[in-house]
């Protein structure tokens, strides 16, 4: 179907075997006219993201079937251009990590948002979980900081940084603070202004370890899931 506000995502919709679909656009006259189509396919998933504060949207989408699966916070950090002076961060563009670490990475996201989707089915979100840390460890537009299996992922550009993924597999040994650490540092050397990352407020301790490391929460974010009639996603794993 041709959509105005929807757009048709070929990530997801491979990984979840079924036509994807993104919010892309928040007009609401014409939502309300192109949500009701998009409920007659069969097999077809969608996703939306409103600011959490705005209730008219969240009744708006609850009201054409989409339920509320997280609300996720976005972080912010200045960063201290003194750090560019600090030890190398050894930051890199490569992928260090052997084939089967990528598993034991699908199996430490716990908290995303298909992660926390008790009707998301599980082999579709193992597949999205596994190509979007792939493509992330072999983009070599996308900046990476290593401990032994554990990395951050990172982007440069406008004089901001921004994190795309934290995957610490040993827990309770400071490795998130000390990548975090070293991201800032990358982010100096590249005269960033400031570091910013989301996630999902379920995910408590990486959000005190944020707070922690200096990051305040600026922004929170309202996640949606809609899945059609017959489609996997309606049903849990057995």
């Amino acid at each position: 179907m041709n959509f105005t506000c929807l757009a048709r995502q070929d990530f997801d919709s491979r990984a979840f075997g079924c036509d994807f679909y993104r919010v892309t656009a928040y007009d609401y006259a014409v939502l309300a006219e192109e949500l009701p189509r998009l409920r007659t396919m069969a097999r077809v998933m969608a996703d939306a993201r409103i600011a959490a504060e705005d209730l008219a949207a969240d009744r708006f989408f609850q009201a054409q079937g989409f339920r509320k699966v997280t609300v996720q916070v976005r972080y912010a950090s200045p960063v201290d251009p003194g750090l560019a002076d600090g030890p190398d961060p050894l930051d890199t563009t490569e992928n260090r990590l052997a084939p089967g670490d990528i598993a034991r990475h699908v199996a430490n996201f716990r908290y995303d948002r298909f992660g926390l989707d008790a009707f998301a089915p599980k082999a579709g979100r193992d597949r999205f979980q596994a190509a979007w840390i792939g493509n992330t460890l072999a983009s070599p537009a996308i900046r990476k900081v290593y401990a032994g299996a554990s990395f951050v992922s990172f982007k440069l550009a406008g004089g901001e940084a921004a994190v795309d993924l934290v995957s610490v597999l040993e827990h309770r040994r400071g490795l998130g603070s000390a990548l975090m650490g070293r991201v800032l540092r990358a982010a100096a050397r590249a005269g960033c202004a400031r570091l910013t990352v989301v996630t999902e407020i379920e995910n408590q301790p990486a959000c005190r370890m944020y707070v922690k490391n200096g990051f305040v929460p600026e922004a929170y974010f309202s996640r949606f899931h809609y899945a059609g009639p017959g489609d996997p996603m309606q049903k849990r794993d057995a």
